[in-house]
């Protein structure tokens, strides 16, 4: 899959195609105004730039998503050159993501803790 497109239309793109998707944001973003450590679902990271970088989900990018590499990506075309601004982990890479990161694992004992709280 591959799009030109403003960032919000590539991110609603990867919400409507790969919800289960998870993205994962370069903390050397220049435009980004906070530290964005956390990896996230395409929905929260569309929720977190609307919060604090409106204008950057403006900016033009293009968006390429091949379920057979480790990860795909999407690029600010005219701020960030060519190295990817946001990559996404989909299908096959999701799954081995999750597995060589623990995130799966991660995700279910924070569901128990607020569960418990």
């Amino acid at each position: 899959m591959q799009l030109n497109d403003l960032l919000r239309i590539c991110l609603l793109a990867v919400v409507s195609q790969y919800p289960d998707c998870i993205v994962e944001i370069d903390p050397t973003l220049p435009t980004l105004p906070c530290t964005w450590e956390e990896d996230c679902s395409p929905e929260r990271a569309l929720q977190l730039l609307q919060i604090h970088a409106p204008d950057l989900l403006e900016a033009s990018t293009h968006l390429v998503i091949d379920e057979e590499q480790p990860a795909s990506a999407i690029y600010l075309v005219d701020q960030f050159g060519e190295r990817p601004a946001l990559h996404l982990y989909c299908g096959d890479c999701l799954r081995t993501k999750q597995r060589k990161h623990g995130l799966h694992e991660r995700r279910l004992v924070l569901v128990r803790e607020e569960v418990c709280s």
